[in-house]
């Protein structure tokens, strides 16, 4: 288990997508909206779905963070 000193460190790993999430949205088509992303788990969903499209060549997708 990794050692975690700072809260950037545990942005990065929170938000850093897993083999299930990049394939996940190689399978999805279009784009993706997050519901609540002004909550606790909405910035780093967020993060981590826009890391997961920008390694799977789907830069050109949007991804609509939506909070009341």
């Amino acid at each position: 288990m990794q050692s975690i000193g700072s809260e950037a460190e545990l942005e990065e790993v929170l938000s850093r997508p897993d083999a299930a999430v990049l394939q996940s949205v190689r399978e999805l088509q279009g784009d993706f909206v997050v519901l609540g992303a002004g909550g606790k788990m909405g910035p780093t969903l967020c993060r981590m779905l826009r890391r997961a499209l920008d390694s799977t060549g789907g830069g050109q997708r949007r991804l609509l963070a939506v909070s009341r």
